[in-house]
């Protein structure tokens, strides 16, 4: 412990002989002072930006909470959506949503014979909505005719099942050619009736 006495009474006398030491001494504490300052106020600013952020933020959600119209838009979106997809055909199986397909559009091209070829694809499921498939089916015809092509886009518009010509290519150079893309959905109920 004489030691360590030794050596504080030594410190103790060259702090107090040393004015160098005390003003380097006072420099530091002034400087660590002021850095703790400049970092107080830096997190007392995002604190306070954190705060406003949140006040909009609360101010805004108050302001749409007390507006009923929200409300009755989701209810109305809901009903929309169920009464579009009460529109599809159901099916119970993605194969039998594609033979349904297949045999609405050979009854639309009945009456143009073997004039247009149809190749019906398989069905896909919806990933945004599930239980609702999609069959996409490929309608061709050479040298058709611009009134025959624009009757069977009629014709399919018109059908009863919801159809939708996702693409259409007419040409009409020497001869018109004719290439639809036809999209149908269905809901899969495994317990439905068969889409005739």
């Amino acid at each position: 412990m004489s030691s360590l006495s030794e050596s504080l009474a030594g410190a103790r006398a060259e702090w107090n002989a040393n004015p160098r030491l005390r003003i380097g001494a006072a420099l530091i504490a002034v400087i660590i002072a002021v850095y703790l300052l400049l970092v107080l106020s830096d997190a007392r600013e995002a604190l306070r930006r954190d705060v406003a952020r949140e006040a909009e933020r609360l101010a805004k959600i108050e302001a749409l909470a007390g507006q009923d119209a929200w409300i009755e838009r989701a209810d109305e979106a809901a009903r929309l959506r169920e009464a579009l997809e009460s529109q599809l055909p159901p099916a119970r199986t993605p194969g039998l949503a594609q033979a349904a397909m297949q045999g609405t559009l050979r009854e639309v091209l009945q009456p143009y014979g073997d004039a247009v070829t149809l190749e019906v694809a398989a069905a896909t499921e919806l990933p945004s909505n599930p239980g609702i498939v999609r069959v996409s089916a490929t309608l061709g015809a050479r040298d058709f005719g611009m009134d025959r092509s624009l009757a069977l886009v009629q014709a399919i518009e018109g059908s009863p099942q919801l159809l939708a010509i996702t693409g259409a290519s007419i040409e009409s150079r020497t001869a018109t050619d004719l290439s639809l893309t036809v999209n149908g959905y269905f809901r899969l109920e495994p317990e439905a009736a068969d889409v005739p």
